[in-house]
C-alpha cells in the first residue's frame, strides 16, 4: 500500500469514527429529572429521561409517574434525523406511540408526532433541559389542551440534581 492509499484509509477511518460519536458540544447525553416546582402543572408527578449515545444512535429511556398513579416506562432509539420510531416498553413489548425526533442544533431538538409537538432545549449552562409541548389534537371541537412547559434538571453521577 502506498502513502496516498494509507492517507485515504486513515481519513476514511477517522471520518467514520467521528460520525459514530456525538458532537463535542452535544449536551443532550445524560440523565434529566423533572423539576415540578419550575414546570407547568401537567398531570405528571415524577419523570426522568436518560439519553445515551450508542453506535451512532441516541437511546432515550423514559420513566414517568402520573398524578393518577399511572406509571409508564419506555425507551426508543433514534438518529435524530426525523424518522418516526416505535416506543418500546421496558418489558420489551412495542407500545402504540411513536417518537419523531429531529436535532435542530447542538442544544435543541424536536419530537413532532401526529399528537404533539415537543421542543427540547438545553440551557446555555447545560444544567436544564426545557420542554415546550403543544398538543395537536382537539379534546372537544375547537379546544386543545394548553401548552405545557416542563423543566428537567441534569442529574449528576452521584444521583443529585444540578439545579439553579
Amino acid at each position: 500500500m502506498n502513502k496516498a492509499s494509507c492517507a485515504v484509509c486513515l481519513l476514511v477511518s477517522s471520518t467514520l469514527a467521528v460520525c459514530q460519536q456525538p458532537a463535542l458540544s452535544d449536551n443532550f447525553v445524560g440523565t434529566w429529572q423533572l423539576n415540578a416546582n419550575k414546570s407547568s402543572r401537567s398531570g405528571v408527578e415524577r419523570e426522568s429521561i436518560q439519553i445515551d449515545f450508542q453506535g451512532g444512535q441516541y437511546k432515550f429511556v423514559c420513566d414517568r409517574l402520573g398524578e393518577n398513579g399511572t406509571e409508564l416506562n419506555w425507551w426508543f432509539q433514534t438518529d435524530m434525523k426525523g424518522e418516526c420510531v416505535i416506543l418500546t416498553g421496558v418489558d420489551g413489548k412495542p407500545m402504540s406511540g411513536t417518537s419523531c425526533v429531529t436535532r435542530l442544533s447542538p442544544r435543541k431538538f424536536v419530537n413532532d408526532t401526529k399528537i404533539i409537538h415537543e421542543e427540547y432545549q438545553v440551557s446555555s449552562d447545560g444544567r436544564q433541559l426545557i420542554n415546550h409541548t403543544k398538543f395537536k389534537l382537539e379534546y372537544a371541537p375547537g379546544k386543545r389542551l394548553p401548552e405545557v412547559k416542563l423543566v428537567f434538571d441534569r442529574v449528576l453521577k452521584d444521583g443529585s440534581a444540578l439545579t439553579h
